[in-house]
């Protein structure tokens, strides 16, 4: 029955499907793009060429994985850890410090909405990212606070590579994931569209059979998703927008003693993100550039009192059940730049931040934070093979006082295949709406906001060398590089005196994170392979006394292709190395917690039929069937966790069909 009910959707949708560009196109577009970066660069540069270490990831190389949002792609890569929570979603560290003081944007645009001070990356879906750019280390003179640990840009398709695309694709996967989706784009002599949009939905998991709580919780998640560009003269115009909308149901356990009643929970996200972008070239080699955006956020959690009897189900009265909370960010940003001589250019610009938040378990249900800066950043190219790059950022926090911030990157061709880059920043961090103001209390979270908290500052460096070498069309690549973090008035979640299951934020000492990795690739014809390892080790200074822990990691891809069968392979594997860490009372007494490893890995392949009109994918996730790891406390959040926490829902099967035309 179950078969024959995964022919039939995907016979369906192959009767709606259509198709986007060619595989020639397509692979010509990834050499392409693979090249070049554009984050905290006056323009577009090659990987080799930016002054900062800059992580591309080309989605085109990894279609074949079945990857559907940006945590996918994210949860192999050096020094990330993604988290589960599964009513929260996703969170992420980098380089050892958390989400809070990571910055995520959509075409340079800041996305709003983080639960528990993280982003749901799960909700960022790749139905039309081209790539994704990550940069360890602050960026907080170009983009000011939550940039601190670092950045990741997610970049969309901008323009269709013929004149009329169609796209359709369907997924599957065995533990209950039904998505499709579609993409049209259209290009003309000085203009093109894309629009693309989907339905993404998981009927739940659980390792127990016939039972209404499911660990991993039903949701559907439903997207669209427009880009408009068009070229006049000299000035190019874009338009970004897109909208989300999840809804996540939370089944409780039947009441006792007849167990014909249960609550239940219904969570629904709606995000709407709008951007629009105006650059224009002058004949004195002056670029400017500005971006207006609105991006809106609303969330709301219902609880019902269901009858199991006659499925009815009626809103409980507690007030506390039911909240809508809103969130807003007015972004707008500006940058001139201009080479005055061969070797030396320059950026300057602001960047406004608006950001405000309504709802019940805000205080007063309103609060409002401003963030207004100007920056300067140049480029000297001292030799042909030295460039430095200073910046400066002074801004006004309405609440807080911000420093100056300073930063200095180098960039030095040892020789024509080796390259040394070196930088240190000072980054800045006020505390969230949510730090400050929350109030959120149920049954599953109690969180408390802090308005004493001071603003995070901090001290970063970063270096690295990377050596490339060509021999007989084979490329072999290396790299090594290290990282310091050091954070004042870090804030964290402390479990407040007296309620062990109760939570508010605080001001800790200091907190250092340092490490490193190393990382080697090889591309041999058709066959590519990659392997690295890294460490991180965190240090905590509370009232002079010292806590410590380190952890490792490694990580291994493989690709082949066989261009006569047109068919792909690709293998991904990781180690997350046991994390030791800890959380605080009220009075700063340190509570150890610990993260056990563990090891993920996912294997897929690729086969493209009549004259790569269609694609069909296939492959496994999760091969070493891990479901939940040994923890103490990981999800502070939300009290005790009974000693685990998810990592995913065990080894599964998936399938992938595209048509294009």
């Amino acid at each position: 029955m179950i078969l024959k009910k995964t022919l039939s959707y995907f016979l369906f949708l192959l009767g709606n499907c259509a198709l986007i560009h060619s595989q020639s196109d397509s692979a010509m577009m990834s050499k392409t793009l693979e090249e070049f970066v554009v984050t905290g660069n006056f323009e577009g540069k090659t990987r080799e060429n930016a002054v900062a270490l800059t992580n591309n990831i080309v989605i085109s190389k990894l279609a074949n994985l079945g990857l559907q949002n940006v945590g996918d792609v994210l949860k192999y890569q050096a020094n990330i850890r993604i988290q589960q929570d599964n009513i929260l979603g996703t969170s992420m560290t980098l380089q050892g410090v958390s989400g809070e003081n990571v910055k995520i944007l959509i075409d340079g645009v800041p996305v709003v909405g983080r639960q528990n001070g993280n982003v749901d990356l799960s909700q960022l879906s790749l139905s039309n990212v081209e790539r994704i750019e990550v940069i360890e280390g602050p960026l907080s003179v170009q983009y000011g606070t939550n940039a601190l640990a670092g950045t990741i840009n997610v970049i969309t398709k901008k323009k269709p590579s013929k004149k009329l695309e169609l796209q359709s694709n369907a997924y599957y996967e065995s533990t209950g994931h039904y998505n499709a989706g579609a993409t049209i784009g259209w290009r003309g002599d000085n203009q093109s569209a894309i629009v693309s949009g989907g339905r993404n939905f998981f009927d739940g998991w659980s390792e127990i059979e016939n039972t209404r709580f499911l660990n991993w919780k039903p949701k559907i998640q439903c997207f669209a998703n427009v880009n408009y560009n068009a070229t006049l003269g000299k000035t190019k115009l874009g338009y970004m927008g897109n909208i989300f909308n999840e809804y996540i149901l939370n089944r409780g356990l039947p009441i006792a003693p007849y167990n014909e009643r249960a609550f239940d929970d219904q969570y629904n996200t709606i995000r709407f993100m709008n951007a629009v972008n105006i650059s224009h070239s002058f004949d004195n080699q002056l670029n400017t550039n500005i971006i207006f955006s609105y991006n809106n956020y609303i969330r709301t959690k219902n609880t019902y009192y269901r009858d199991l009897v006659n499925l009815s189900e009626t809103m409980t009265n507690n007030t506390g059940d039911q909240d809508t909370s809103r969130f807003s960010l007015f972004t707008s940003r500006a940058t001139v730049s201009k080479s005055s001589s061969k070797n030396l250019k320059y950026e300057v610009g602001y960047d406004i931040n608006v950001e405000n938040g309504t709802g019940l378990r805000i205080k007063e249900n309103k609060q409002q934070i401003g963030d207004y800066a100007a920056f300067l950043t140049a480029e000297w190219q001292i030799t042909e093979g030295v460039v430095l790059k200073p910046g400066l950022r002074a801004s006004y926090n309405s609440a807080y006082n911000a420093p100056i911030i300073p930063s200095f990157q180098a960039l030095w061709k040892v020789t024509d295949k080796l390259t040394a880059r070196a930088s240190y920043a000072r980054g800045f961090r006020s505390p969230s709406l949510k730090e400050l103001y929350l109030y959120f209390v149920d049954i599953n979270h109690n969180i408390r906001g802090n308005e004493a908290l001071q603003a995070e500052n901090s001290h970063n460096i970063n270096a690295s060398l990377a050596y490339k070498k060509v021999l007989d069309k084979h490329i072999f690549k290396f790299e090594t590089s290290g990282f310091y973090n050091d954070i004042n008035n870090q804030i964290t979640l402390a479990i407040l005196r007296g309620q062990g299951n109760e939570y508010g934020y605080i001001n800790v000492g200091r907190y250092k994170t340092y490490g490193g990795q190393f990382f080697g690739e090889a591309v041999l014809n058709n066959f590519t392979v990659a392997a690295g390892v890294a460490y991180n080790e965190r240090k905590n200074i509370i009232d002079e006394t010292t806590f410590k822990a380190g952890s490792w990691e490694s990580r291994f891809n493989m690709t082949y292709k066989i261009p006569r069968m047109d068919l792909d392979f690709n293998v991904w594997y990781k180690f997350t190395g046991e994390q030791l860490g800890f959380v605080l009372n009220e009075d700063k007494t340190v509570v150890p917690t610990f993260m056990s490893s563990f090891h993920t890995a996912d294997l897929g392949f690729s086969k493209k039929f009549l004259k790569n009109k269609v694609s069909f994918s296939a492959g496994i996730k999760n091969i070493f069937n891990v479901k939940n790891i040994q923890s103490q406390l990981v999800s502070g959040a939300h009290g005790a966790n009974g000693g685990f926490s998810p990592v995913g829902t065990g080894r599964n099967f998936f399938t992938k069909i595209e048509i294009f035309l």
